[in-house]
């Protein structure tokens, strides 16, 4: 093959190195939220932990004041990539659909939401085992918020783009 000669990427290919690429951010993510990791060392402490936790929403920020707003935001915008990656995987699961089936868009959607779920929630309770963390449900919800508000401006944006194309007005 010659140098910049154009090339055909396989689209299972491409597929494939997305999710690896989510996966690693993800992994990082979850990790930034572990960080520093000097763990739990012992059972009674950790169940200890378990049940100090903040499993009350917004219990933690009520007495933190302004310390809470950049503990959220980072949480957020953490996430916040996660949302507009599916929403990217979505749009490309639209755009190859075979024969108008619809449902496949929608797995792709529930799958992704699902994955995000998960991967926030077990990014938080990865807290648990973590000395000095604390966990706080608010945070799995912050997490979630940014993923699904990530993924709806990008689908909004999306959807302006092929309005525009197609001469209509968003």
């Amino acid at each position: 093959r010659r140098a910049g000669a154009p090339t055909r990427e396989d689209p299972a290919g491409a597929a494939r190195r997305d999710r690896l690429a989510l996966a690693a951010y993800v992994a990082l993510a979850t990790l930034w939220s572990a960080r520093p990791l000097d763990l739990v060392g012992s059972w009674g402490a950790f169940l200890a932990r378990v049940r100090g936790a903040a499993w009350t929403p917004l219990s933690a920020q009520y007495d933190s004041g302004l310390h809470a707003v950049p503990d959220v935001a980072i949480g957020f915008l953490l996430w916040f990539p996660v949302g507009a990656w599916l929403a990217a995987r979505e749009a490309t699961a639209d755009a190859t659909m075979l024969d108008g089936d619809d449902a496949t868009g929608d797995r792709v959607a529930w799958r992704g939401l699902a994955f995000a779920l998960v991967a926030a929630a077990c990014a938080e309770l990865l807290q648990l085992l973590v000395a000095a963390r604390s966990v706080d449900v608010t945070d799995i919800l912050v997490q979630v918020a940014g993923v699904l508000i990530g993924r709806s401006l990008v689908r909004r944006a999306d959807a302006r783009a092929l309005l525009a194309r197609a001469g209509a007005r968003p």
